[in-house]
């Protein structure tokens, strides 16, 4: 896997949902309400052979989700 298509990966699968999220928790604060639903894999909790690049992704919003619960 070249090192764009890596980055691509990543892009996608880990700074798409963080930056949707991004872009509600300003109207949720707000609102003192909402909900944030992501979906993982299997992937996030355990590398595979040949998926490096979405594994790592889903170990980052494993690990994202779990420290931005208790924030608020």
């Amino acid at each position: 896997m070249s090192p764009g298509d890596f980055r691509a990966q990543i892009e996608t699968t880990l700074f798409g949902p963080i930056n949707v999220t991004r872009a509600v928790l300003p109207v949720m604060r707000a609102q003192r309400s909402g909900l944030v639903v992501t979906i993982s894999s299997t992937a996030g909790i355990a590398g595979q052979e040949f998926c490096t690049a979405y594994a790592s992704a889903k170990f980052g919003v494993e690990g994202w989700m779990e420290s931005l619960t208790p924030e608020e």
